[in-house]
């Protein structure tokens, strides 16, 4: 797994047009085009920027930190010539919005800080290729 690169914004619409996987998502656009993927990357992009920015900083002062995003969400198969081919991709995160939770263990959950084992993530939607 690996952050999002430029390079695989021409991949999302391949993936989320395909009818094995377009039927199972709700919200995006169809046909779903390369500008759809465009603005999809730049959501995705900024906050996982932010996050190594945050990890980069960690190693300069050789320190252990803790962060509340993931930002690794890409799912790539790694070749032995030290290439790799996009699969996908995944995401993990907190949910700001607290769905799946009762009201009282929203803010529980918002003000346990990072690292912290009783957090509750979710699962968030998205798509892998189908080879």
């Amino acid at each position: 797994m690996t952050p999002p690169r430029p390079s695989d914004i021409v991949y999302y619409p391949l993936i989320v047009n395909d009818p094995r996987v377009y039927e199972w998502l709700i919200g995006l656009s169809f046909p779903y085009l390369r500008e759809h993927g465009e603005a999809w990357y730049a959501i995705i992009k900024q906050p996982i920027d932010a996050v190594l920015a945050e990890l980069d900083a960690a190693k300069v002062i050789n320190a252990l930190v803790t962060v509340n995003k993931c930002p690794v969400r890409t799912i790539r198969k790694a070749l032995d010539n030290g290439e790799d081919i996009y699969l996908g991709e995944i995401g993990f995160d907190r949910p700001e919005d607290g769905k799946l939770l009762a009201p009282l263990d929203v803010e529980v959950d918002k003000k346990l800080a990072s690292g912290c084992v009783h957090i509750i993530f979710r699962l968030l939607p998205s798509f892998i290729a189908i080879y």
